[in-house]
């Protein structure tokens, strides 16, 4: 009987121990691969927008059409002056350095050979053998990494046609980079915990990027891992557990990056990543034991003769074998009977409470990685940024039940943080009041300066923490900086209502949150840069379309200031022409803003070339743009009393070759409007209104030349038809007349000559 009623106990906890065990750790085996394919996800997006980024800044290279015309001139006429050379070979090293990407910017011509670039030694090399520049020539391509003996390092190369003004395929324009970017991003750790990394090889199994755990010598390590055979093999995404470089059991998430013909893998410890299905594991055990022990002493008490409340125990077993966790045992006694049953009920309960307490952990770690997923799915297809916050706030709030949620948007210029989005009736009020906050100031702006969560338990107890009277149920509070990187992007600030009732497991979660809408965010950014500039582009296009129609130069300007007030949203904009005589810039035309009392003027200002308070003289002494994004802080800067509201200003010269036709000025009421790329932009649009100035000019000219030729055949006809001298000079004399407007026209002839005149005859 004995060993029957240690069985009878023994059997279904060992069951029950069993299958919570495994359910613990199949779920924390799954949680694992799921921090994996989030952070591999993360690292293929972040390589992708640095691609974009790349081919981005190699379409703007020769975005300025005098560049342009300048490396046409060079590719198609490679026998003009060095100087002409040098000029190009500069403005690629200027590019260069400014944007940091490219280690060298090059130029070939249809024949494979190249013309300039910023490293000279390379220049009159034959690429002809090269992949770049055959399929530069058909569109843009990126080269997989090759390892660059010179460098020490992996560089990969990025080409794409280079077409002429005429819209004549010409060439290849060229960048080449390195990979320490890539290296960077495979450094960052977060969700990697204490063993885990992440690192990139080529199609050769070469390792790109450097390792965590062993030494990396470029170009002479590799790696043959399961996982890394499996992307390399399949060119796939996949997952599974295996042995790494170190020959130690990982489990592994690989990502196929086609745009490089490379592999990302993101890998983790074994041994870190089963730590709690462990503890578990040992809990279990140890209760089995506990469970045993008791029933040995129960079956001793059988044999004494105490059966009763065995059987009731022996019930109360089979009970909760059958799965009834809340079974407790009636035996009111003073015994060893009593203290059994007592025991037993306490470890009935015990047992409930902790399957209940892992039934919860699993719910509560499933909802937040289907939260996750869910915000992932529905951020994919969100390119707005209001409606991407809205989104996410209330995800979370729905999803975890807190209390409230809302995210900061980060402005780095004015270093603040202003509301973007909000749950509830108080986020709504807060939105429009137009909610901001400091860097450093409160949690959110800790989080922000620190660019680390700052989690509070139990706002009472912190004396940092900054109430807020719309939510005065507050009593736990964490702060997630949104970043890429270093770079703070925003902040999502979540609220509950109970003390403690966020935690680190909060944390972890949000984490996975706030990664992916930072990239979300980053996305966003991108989409509506490239569609602010493709409209200002199409505005360019539009206003010399229009400008080109109009034969009278004032009302082309007329046209062309208004419509680059309208189409780019300026505070005003003017144009200045040139005076060669008075070397004096006259203001010609001014765009004013919709309802502006001064609508429709143009004003009489005239400004020298030589005044040193003037940007706009400026900009025509140097014949170079000029741009001011806080004018009150600039000495050189002219007010104007007709536009007290100026903040930002943007000055362009009027360029035919280096002949200054004049000056458009654009401003703005906002500080820090301009960017280089609006100069690029305006400098388009201000070449356009010069060659079109200068055409209308050549045009007047050419029309008072052919009207005063046609005029002199006309007289000179006239003349000639005449019979005598006296009928000659009278027709001279009023047709002289007629052209010049006067009422009485005088010929006076020497009396001499006409007295040869008779000799002669």
């Amino acid at each position: 009987m004995l060993i029957t009623t240690i069985l009878l106990v023994f059997i279904p906890v060992l069951i029950t121990g069993a299958a919570a065990s495994y359910i613990s750790s199949q779920g924390l085996r799954q949680d694992v691969f799921d921090q994996l394919e989030s952070v591999a996800t993360l690292k293929e997006a972040q390589i992708k927008t640095w691609l974009e980024t790349l081919q981005t800044n190699l379409d703007l290279i020769f975005a300025n059409p005098d560049s342009l015309e300048r490396v046409s001139e060079l590719v198609l006429n490679q026998s003009s002056a060095e100087q002409a050379k040098s000029t190009v070979r500069s403005e690629l090293t200027n590019n260069s350095q400014r944007s940091g990407y490219f280690t060298e910017i090059f130029v070939i011509d249809k024949d494979g050979q190249v013309v300039v670039s910023t490293a000279s030694g390379q220049e009159g090399k034959i690429m002809t053998s090269q992949p770049f520049f055959h399929e530069g020539l058909k569109g843009r391509y990126i080269t997989p990494p090759n390892y660059e003996l010179s460098l020490s390092n992996y560089t990969i190369v990025i080409s794409q046609p280079l077409i002429s003004n005429t819209g004549k395929t010409i060439g290849v324009v060229a960048g080449r980079v390195n990979l320490n970017t890539l290296n960077d991003i495979m450094q960052q750790r977060a969700g990697l915990g204490d063993t885990g990394e992440t690192y990139m090889i080529s199609s050769n199994f070469a390792v790109l990027t450097n390792l965590r755990f062993g030494e990396t010598v470029l170009g002479q390590t590799y790696i043959h891992t399961d996982g890394a055979t499996q992307a390399i093999k399949n060119k796939a995404n996949g997952f599974g557990n295996y042995r790494d470089y170190r020959d130690i059991a990982v489990a592994g998430v690989y990502h196929w990056v086609p745009e490089l013909q490379i592999a990302v893998l993101a890998e983790h410890s074994e041994s870190e990543a089963l730590q709690s299905a462990n503890r578990v594991l040992q809990v279990t055990l140890g209760l089995v034991a506990i469970t045993v022990i008791i029933a040995g002493f129960a079956a001793f008490l059988i044999t004494q003769g105490i059966t009763a409340p065995i059987i009731k125990l022996a019930n109360a077993a089979e009970n909760i074998a059958r799965g009834n966790l809340n079974q407790q045992v009636d035996i009111v006694q003073q015994d060893e009977i009593g203290v059994l049953a007592t025991s037993f009920n306490s470890m009935t309960t015990r047992l409930s409470e902790l399957i209940g307490t892992l039934e919860q952990r699993v719910t509560d770690r499933t909802k937040a990685l289907a939260t996750s997923s869910e915000v992932s799915r529905r951020l994919s297809t969100i390119l707005d940024q209001k409606q991407l916050v809205t989104e996410v706030v209330e995800q979370v709030k729905n999803s975890f039940n807190y209390y409230h949620a809302h995210i900061y948007m980060y402005d780095e210029d004015r270093g603040e943080l202003t509301m973007a989005g909000g749950t509830g009736e108080a986020g709504a009020q807060m939105l429009a009041q137009g909610h901001k906050l400091a860097k450093g100031q409160g949690l959110v702006g800790r989080a922000a300066e620190s660019n680390e969560p700052i989690l509070v338990n139990d706002t009472s107890q912190d004396p940092s923490w900054l109430p807020n009277p719309l939510l005065p149920d507050t009593k736990s509070e964490v702060a997630m900086p949104i970043s890429i990187g270093d770079r703070v992007l925003g902040v999502l600030d979540v609220q509950h209502n109970i003390v403690d009732g966020l935690k680190r497991e909060d944390v972890d979660s949000l984490q996975s949150i706030v990664n992916q809408v930072a990239v979300a965010l980053q996305n966003i950014s991108s989409v509506e840069t490239m569609a602010k500039r493709a409209k200002e582009l199409a505005s360019v296009a539009e206003i010399s379309t229009i400008s080109s129609r109009e034969a009278d130069v004032s009302k082309m300007l007329e046209n062309v200031v208004h419509l680059t007030q309208r189409r780019f949203g300026l505070y005003h904009a003017h144009i200045f022409l040139h005076d060669e005589k008075t070397n004096n810039l006259q203001i010609i035309a001014c765009g004013w803003k919709e309802g502006d009392e001064h609508e429709g003027t143009h004003g009489t200002t005239s400004i020298p070339v030589a005044q040193e308070q003037s940007l706009v003289a400026r900009a025509a002494r140097t014949k170079q743009a000029v741009i001011v994004n806080n004018v009150h802080d600039e000495s050189g800067w002219l007010p104007n009393p007709l536009l007290p509201d100026t903040a930002s200003e943007l000055a362009i010269p009027l360029l035919v070759g280096d002949q200054l036709i004049g000056v458009l000025d654009v401003q703005s009421d906002r500080l820090n409007a301009f960017t280089e790329e609006d100069a690029s932009i305006q400098t388009t649009l201000a070449s356009q209104i010069a060659v079109t100035v200068q055409n209308a000019r050549n045009l007047v000219q050419s029309k008072r030349l052919a009207e005063r030729e046609a005029l002199v055949n006309i007289i000179t006809q006239k003349i000639q038809s005449a019979t005598t001298v006296e009928d000659a000079l009278q027709v001279a004399v009023r047709e002289l007349g007629h052209a010049v407007g006067m009422k009485s026209t005088m010929v006076t002839l020497d009396p001499k000559v006409l007295a040869g005149e008779g000799q002669d005859n």
